[in-house]
């Protein structure tokens, strides 16, 4: 959308931050005017923030809206849901946009709920280009989901792996994992010939994981840390994935992108052959791995580049968790596991076997329960 040029100047105190909606993806609304049988007022939304919404409409509505004036808003937010509103007009000025005259409408919500503000939230992570997650958390505007906002791909330049440094540097400072260096101390010498995979959010890289593919007799980066072979757990190193340096963010910590990222890396890893997958984790992440299917080999160490912290090496079958739930919190599979499973239902039903798809439908049939215990 061209940039909005004010006609009359209008000054006001606003308590909530507005974004800018995006022009391919506006939010639209409709009115009936009081005391009208016929007559509706059409809206675009140009901006939202947590109480109110700027609108605009055409020129010809200017006597019929005045401030004051209570509506009730049908209110569409593309790819999110739709709302019955109640909002009352604070202002109305005359602006140009695309040097076109048109009505620009400031008006509060009356009857917010947390749905509309998770709803507004998620709208604004997934198309707005200016609003944060930090800024929306200041806001208290919290999305119901980052991992459907951000795009998952592999590192494809300089450029990227750039980032991917500093993603990595900026969470293992803030875990108190490294005091010093900078991100160019983040390098690891897999990074060159494994494969990165990295979440973009507006277009900038905020997770990554680094996947290793051995071939036969190739040592795994676990082994070097731990200065031993898990030939013990390892019968074919060549159907066998590991996955380290996962990380993210600061500020996208405590959201559901590391669930995105579990399912990025676990769909490559099947779509390579992979099945069985190694990781090594701390005390606090050892936990959610084995919420998710994992369990610990029962090797401990303790890792010199993260100031001495004790890991575990933990194991895992993806098949066997996405398709069975096998060693997978029951709370944990709906919300990690099933938009996996649905895609390899769809795309590989041939391979998924009787036992597995009994496993699925029972799934299916307690989501409901699920759903609302989580609630």
């Amino acid at each position: 959308m061209g940039r909005a040029r004010p006609v009359g100047v209008v000054v006001q105190n606003r308590k909530h931050s507005r974004w800018e909606c995006d022009a391919n993806f506006l939010p639209t609304g409709a009115s009936k005017l009081p005391n009208k049988v016929e007559d509706k007022v059409y809206f675009r939304v140009h901006e939202v923030s947590k109480s109110g919404l700027t609108l605009l409409t055409s020129l010809r509505n200017e006597e019929a809206l005045q401030p004051g004036m209570r509506l009730e808003l049908h209110l569409n937010i593309p790819t999110v849901s739709n709302f019955n509103l109640i909002i009352e007009v604070i202002h109305t000025r005359s602006i140009q946009i695309d040097n076109r005259d048109q009505l620009n409408v400031g008006v509060k919500i009356l009857n917010s709920s947390k749905r509309l503000e998770r709803s507004i939230a998620q709208y604004l992570v997934q198309f707005s280009s200016d609003a944060t997650l930090k800024a929306l958390k200041e806001e208290k505007l919290i999305p119901k989901s980052i991992a459907e906002a951000v795009n998952y791909t592999t590192v494809k330049s300089e450029g990227d792996y750039q980032e991917v440094l500093n993603v990595r540097w900026q969470a293992y400072k803030s875990a108190n994992k490294v005091d010093v260096g900078d991100p160019n101390s983040m390098r690891c010498k897999y990074d060159k010939w494994d494969r990165i995979i990295i979440a973009k959010h507006q277009g900038k890289v905020v997770s990554s994981c680094l996947l290793i593919f051995p071939g036969p007799g190739d040592q795994l980066e676990i082994e070097e840390d731990m200065n031993r072979s898990l030939d013990d757990f390892i019968p074919d190193r060549t159907k066998i994935c590991e996955f380290t340096r996962l990380s993210a963010l600061p500020d996208y910590r405590g959201s559901d992108l590391l669930h995105g990222m579990f399912r990025e890396v676990a769909r490559t890893c099947l779509a390579e052959g992979r099945d069985i997958t190694f990781g090594s984790a701390d005390e606090r992440m050892a936990k959610v791995y084995e919420g998710i299917g994992y369990r610990k080999t029962g090797i401990e160490f303790y890792m010199e580049r993260y100031k001495g912290i004790k890991h575990y090496s933990m194991i895992g079958n993806i098949r066997e968790s996405v398709l069975s739930g096998k060693k997978v919190k029951a709370h944990y599979w709906p919300f990690l596991w099933k938009p996996l499973a649905k895609y390899l239902d769809r795309n590989h039903r041939s391979e998924i076997s009787f036992s597995n798809r009994l496993h699925l439908w029972v799934y299916k049939a307690i989501m409901p329960i699920l759903k609302r215990l989580r609630s």
